[in-house]
């Protein structure tokens, strides 16, 4: 009797000592998990931050090609209007001009006009375009607040069929002409191929609003939802929501 009690007693401490070795294990394992996972979480940030600051700056030298383009424009405007009294030969040298941003970005690619002595000169003239008042247009007082610099406007809605547009535009620095590029969000391609996005991931291109320009994303076909989405997604960056993920 005493040597089984014996024997019960050796192999319940022997049981013991191995249940808490286990337990040892798995405590040391979970804390592990939990580092390892840290890191992971870590070093995915910063990949991802990496690429948003990569993504960002090619973003911003393609936008340099409108304000390049833009600023050589209304450079050559004020020469012009220095130049000549002839208002002829400034629209003349304004039509080659926008003949020149056709042959640089393809036909199409942006909708070009000049505000001159409050009238509009434009490579696509429109109905009614002679009586249209700029003098309330966001693009013409955005261009005329900055004084020289060039202006991006917020996607609006274009006054003449209704469809999403970004107009970019600058002031001439010794004259009140102002110049001005009118980009359709369906003409808006700053890349000649695809991004080279990493499996899952997505890119958005939005104006300070949160309106979407530009996208390269595989998680929805459906243009409200992702609105919508890229929306929440902003007001989360500007609240400091996601600067911990």
């Amino acid at each position: 009797m005493k040597a089984a009690s014996r024997r019960r007693k050796r192999i319940f401490r022997h049981v013991r000592t191995n249940l808490l070795i286990l337990l040892a294990f798995l405590v040391i394992g979970v804390a592990c998990y939990h580092v390892l996972r840290i890191d992971l979480l870590k070093n995915a940030k910063t990949l991802g931050t990496s690429l948003a600051k990569s993504y960002a700056a090619e973003e911003r030298n393609n936008l340099t090609v409108y304000e390049t383009l833009i600023t050589f424009g209304t450079e050559a405007i004020d020469w012009q209007l220095q130049e000549e009294s002839d208002s002829e030969a400034v629209q003349l040298w304004i039509s080659m001009y926008f003949q020149m941003l056709y042959d640089v970005l393809g036909v199409g690619t942006v909708d070009p006009y000049a505000v001159l002595n409050g009238k509009i000169f434009a490579s696509n003239p429109w109905e009614g375009m002679e009586d249209y008042d700029v003098s309330d247009a966001v693009w013409y007082l955005g261009a005329l607040a900055a004084d020289g610099n060039v202006i991006f406007t917020n996607v609006y809605a274009d006054g003449v069929n209704g469809a999403p547009v970004i107009t970019v535009a600058q002031k001439c620095r010794n004259s009140d002409a102002v110049l001005a590029f009118d980009i359709f969000l369906e003409d808006f391609q700053l890349h000649s191929n695809m991004l080279d996005l990493p499996e899952g991931a997505s890119f958005y291109l939005c104006d300070t609003e949160g309106n979407l320009i530009y996208l390269q994303t595989t998680v929805s076909d459906d243009q409200d939802e992702l609105d919508a989405y890229v929306k929440k997604l902003q007001s989360q960056i500007q609240v400091g929501e996601l600067g911990n993920l």
